[in-house]
């Protein structure tokens, strides 16, 4: 066998490997986002569920505490994601509603843990920085 065959099917084999991986790794992503998605919409439910039977049921305190720990919980996601968002990523619209947050929060302080407290604490003082739309 000469050189150029043998160099033309290590190419080929090369080639074939990649596209079997990229086709595996396809798979294995699209399962994990498949279950990260029904997880998080599980909950969605659940949080949902909680809530209507709260306020039918016009138990008002429990139905604030579920939004209040909901909001928490969001607010601490968005930090842990804007924090690698380039300032051009970062929407406006994203802020402006962080900004309602805030006013919320100004209003209607809740307390959490102390840690959950902070970061949202220093998340709210990323809005007041000069490059924040």
């Amino acid at each position: 066998m000469n050189k150029k065959l043998a160099i033309s099917f290590i190419v080929v084999a090369f080639i074939i490997g990649v596209v079997s991986g990229g086709i595996g790794m396809r798979q294995v992503l699209v399962s994990f986002l498949n279950k990260f998605v029904l997880t998080t919409q599980s909950a969605q439910i659940g949080r949902d569920v909680s809530l209507l039977t709260y306020i039918r049921a016009n138990d008002i305190t429990n139905a604030t505490e579920l939004l209040e720990i909901d909001l928490n919980s969001s607010l601490i996601a968005f930090d842990s994601f804007i924090g690698d968002a380039s300032q051009a990523q970062r929407n406006s619209s994203d802020m402006k509603i962080l900004r309602g947050a805030k006013m919320y929060r100004t209003k209607f302080p809740y307390k959490d843990t102390p840690d959950i407290d902070e970061t949202i604490s220093n998340l709210f003082l990323t809005i007041d920085l000069p490059n924040s739309k």
